[in-house]
């Protein structure tokens, strides 16, 4: 995405923002004698918030990006980026993960042998029956 539309994407953004500190300006300039002060503090963080979501287009059209980086630069960076990745130490590192994982699902399996369910559900007759039946019989 190019500056410019990514200017233009944040003044979805910046035109609301811009009449929000308009109008939260407005309200400091004209009666901050008479508000309290905790509607002070919130007109003046909405004040502050609006001001820099307002200017947040032409602080992406000025600022500056870092410099693209050449392609020979990356492929030396990730060629030592696998020399790091692999030797002995890794290879260890994960066997030993791969082991504790088998023990967990050992585990797991021996409790699903201990249950002993055949997977249907089992219900004595007495355990449901309701009051009307009772009075039924």
């Amino acid at each position: 995405m190019s500056r410019m539309a990514l200017a233009a994407t944040s003044l979805v953004a910046a035109i609301p923002a811009g009449i929000l500190a308009f109008l939260a300006i407005m309200a400091l300039l004209s009666s901050a004698g008479d508000m309290g002060t905790l509607l002070l503090a919130v007109t003046g963080g909405a004040t502050l918030a609006g001001v820099l979501v307002a200017l947040m287009p032409a602080a992406i059209l000025v600022g500056k990006r870092k410099p693209a980086e050449k392609p020979a630069a990356k492929a030396k960076k990730a060629d030592s980026d696998e020399a790091a990745a692999t030797g002995p130490q890794t290879a260890e590192v994960v066997a030993e993960d791969f082991s504790e994982e088998e023990e967990d699902t050992e585990e797991l399996s021996g409790a699903a042998d201990l249950s002993g369910s055949t997977g249907e559900f089992e219900f004595e007759d007495d355990a449901f029956l309701d009051e009307d039946d009772d009075e039924k019989a």
